[in-house]
């Protein structure tokens, strides 16, 4: 999935390259000039910014050197600065991406801060951690965050406006940050072994009292796990949607004829549960869960055959003894692990048992009530 948001917004950005959007200027002079601005891929908007002034027809190209600012409405600024590259001093537009006493600006793929001074400090992969100690060191959370801080845009634009919230609320020592809900989702695969079991009804003779066993166990679907920091650091909430397409058979004999029953039933389930890690090393987790299930059924049909001999002739015999199925809420519980791999991305294994009451309606008018219970072995990957 994020693959496919990554080629939407990639083939959006390619689109509107070139696109004009109502914008403003700073001037040398620090006057603030009203137009429109070109929207121009990253690399190009650190290089130039192309500006037409109020109903203009003629488009100007402004260099870093030329003007102070400009900002699309409604988006971030960019400023210019110059920045020593190995040496040799380089001028560009610096996206602001978060303000406040420290900030960070980006330039295509270069990240930079500034502090109170206003001198612009390259960040690089090796050296990342040496800038932002002394800049940090004004907080104790962020200095502690340090150590774990990976080279990632988000992850830096995060610490930086962590920093400056801290520094905000005046008590550097014993600031925590109010952390948001997050979220991971995936698809998911799973192995379901699953039985319908009849009450019974001197109606349906053929079925009553019987159990049928599904014989196509593989369901499928997707996931989505969130957590509560403020909370609990550890509970989460768990929502997913699986699809499955099932047959139930069983043959039954009654008055000496033996009858194959068959129930086709497709069906989307949704799971709703709450998972807490009972043991935590490392990067493996083994984890509790109980929950509850809706099931909405999208096809439903039964067969039951049986042979009967006149003479020296066998004829097969088939109806369709129950024509509706409805499912209630399930009720389960299970236990999996998960296994952590690069860039926070999780293996999910899990088994659980799930259980919930059902009723049967056939021609002409009458029911037949049910207990549906199953044991499944699920199998994800969480992004």
């Amino acid at each position: 999935m994020k693959i496919a948001l990554t080629i939407i917004f990639l083939v959006g950005a390619f689109l509107a390259i070139g696109q004009e959007k109502r914008g403003v200027i700073t001037t040398l002079d620090n006057e603030t000039l009203v137009g429109s601005i070109d929207l121009l891929g990253p690399e190009k908007s650190s290089r130039i910014c192309r500006f037409k002034e109020g109903t203009s027809t003629e488009v100007v190209e402004y260099t870093p050197e030329q003007i102070i600012s400009y900002q699309i409405i409604g988006e971030n600024p960019y400023f210019s600065g110059a920045i020593d590259d190995s040496g040799v001093i380089r001028y560009y537009f610096f996206e602001l991406i978060t303000g406040g006493k420290l900030k960070l600006f980006a330039a295509s793929k270069m990240l930079v801060v500034s502090s109170e001074d206003q001198k612009l400090i390259k960040l690089t992969s090796q050296n990342y951690k040496e800038v932002l100690t002394p800049h940090l060191s004004g907080c104790a959370f962020t200095q502690s965050a340090l150590r774990k801080l990976r080279f990632e845009k988000a992850v830096l634009t995060r610490i930086v406006r962590t920093y400056n919230e801290c520094i905000k609320s005046g008590s550097p020592e014993t600031f925590r940050p109010l952390k948001q809900v997050t979220a991971s989702y995936g698809p998911f695969v799973g192995l379901e072994s699953s039985t319908i079991s009849f009450g019974n009804n001197t109606a349906l003779p053929t079925i009553s009292g019987h159990s049928f066993s599904n014989v196509k166990p593989l369901n499928f679907g997707a996931e989505l796990w969130l957590n509560f920091p403020n909370f609990s650091s550890r509970l989460q909430l768990v929502l997913g949607v699986y699809y499955s397409n099932c047959q139930f058979n069983g043959v039954t004999r009654v008055g000496g004829t033996d009858y194959l029953n068959n129930l086709y039933v497709s069906e989307f389930k949704v799971p709703i549960r709450v998972q807490y890690p009972i043991l935590q090393k490392r990067k493996v987790a083994v984890f509790v869960a109980a929950g509850a299930g809706f099931s909405i059924i999208s096809g439903f049909h039964s067969s039951q055959l049986w042979d009967t001999k006149v003479g020296n002739d066998i004829y097969i015999n088939e109806i369709s003894p129950l024509t509706d199925m409805k499912k209630g809420v399930s009720l389960y519980g299970g236990i999996g692990s998960t296994f952590e791999m690069a860039k926070g991305r999780k293996i999910v294994i899990s088994c659980s048992y799930m259980s919930c009451s059902g009723n049967f309606s056939g021609y002409p008018d009458y029911s037949i009530s049910a207990t549906f219970s199953s044991f499944s072995f699920t199998t994800g990957f969480l992004f």
